[in-house]
């Protein structure tokens, strides 16, 4: 058995709302095993035998709606079993599993047939579109929603007429591009995968082909969305989902968003605010009084000071130096310094 995982799918329903039973017939533990495991975890109701005399017993108390029957059993062969299960249930839907090749197998008494190994996915898919091409699931919901018009934001779709229109405009889409687009009306807002669009829209007629539902998408964004504000959205990791653009906020909101709330701002009058004017105090008038005295001091020194070059020449080196001032004259002799 392929050990590929198999995806979990929407449920199928009986016609009275219970899950679908599937029966499994295989000889081999893990492999009976491992398929009873993966149908279980599609919310189906399971059980399972390892012969073809057990199977027979097992349907007619079980009363499965598909079985997945091995054909080479120890006792009795594949396709004797379905004969059987089939005199029981003549509805019942059979899968065989074989080894050897589909050509050589007597199939006619089952509905398909997967050579081993087979991926339990296809397994999965196989089984479901047996079930819905027999008619054997839950069809109230489909028939009510067939009757109703689809709308979704100007998109509209008349299932009944097969017409449908953008913004009061016809639309012309094939078969395949009718089925998707009504699928995908039919489930607003939600993403859907491809592998779940395969199933739903086509009963994976198409086989795994994932490039199916791609080109589809892409011509129904040709006819639905040029020139106009997109509805079919691709959302990565998820697939695909029809809803209207989201707006997107502004630049401004984004950023007052982003920020702290402000503080208010103190008024002028408030007490102990910033810009309100300040009484200074005895002590205060006197420390910018006195600071202010040393200020305009410092200002008539350097002004002298400027002065001083003219006054003081600058002596030469080991050469007498005579300087003149307000109190007479004097002649030194600077030296270099050792």
């Amino acid at each position: 058995m392929d050990p590929q995982p198999a995806l979990k799918l929407p449920p199928l329903l009986r016609a009275d709302g219970t899950p679908a039973r599937i029966l499994v017939v295989d000889d081999e533990p893990d492999a009976e095993y491992v398929v009873t495991t993966v149908l279980r975890y599609q919310g189906w109701h399971v059980r399972s035998a390892e012969d073809g005399a057990g199977a027979v017993v097992l349907a007619e108390r079980f009363r499965p709606d598909a079985v997945v029957l091995d054909m080479l059993l120890p006792d009795i062969q594949g396709s004797e079993v379905a004969h059987h299960i089939h005199a029981l249930l003549p509805s019942v839907c059979v899968l065989f599993l074989t080894a050897c090749d589909v050509l050589d197998a007597d199939i006619s008494a089952g509905d398909a047939c997967l050579t081993k190994p087979v991926g339990l996915a296809e397994i999965v898919t196989r089984l479901r579109a047996m079930l819905r091409r027999a008619g054997m699931t839950r069809q109230e919901a489909d028939s009510v929603r067939a009757t109703r018009r689809l709308v979704v934001a100007d998109l509209a779709m008349d299932e009944e007429a097969r017409e449908v229109t953008r913004g009061g405009e016809p639309v012309d889409l094939t078969s395949n591009e009718f089925a998707l687009l009504r699928f995908l009306m039919r489930n607003p807002h939600r993403a859907h995968s491809t592998a779940e669009i395969l199933d739903q829209v086509w009963s994976h007629d198409f086989g795994d082909r994932s490039r199916v539902v791609e080109l589809c998408i892409g011509y129904l964004r040709q006819k639905i969305d040029a020139g106009r504000e997109p509805l079919l959205h691709t959302v990565p990791g998820a697939g695909y989902v029809l809803r209207p653009e989201l707006p997107e906020p502004s630049r401004s909101d984004a950023i007052s968003e982003s920020l702290p709330s402000a503080r208010p701002t103190p008024s002028r009058d408030a007490p102990g605010s910033l810009t309100s004017p300040r009484k200074d105090s005895p002590v205060d008038r006197s420390a910018t009084m006195k600071r202010n005295a040393a200020r305009e001091r410092t200002k008539g020194w350097s002004s002298s000071m400027e002065t001083w070059p003219n006054i003081w020449p600058k002596p030469s080196r080991s050469t007498p130096h005579t300087r003149s001032g307000r109190w007479g004259s004097s002649t030194s002799i600077v030296h270099r310094r050792r």
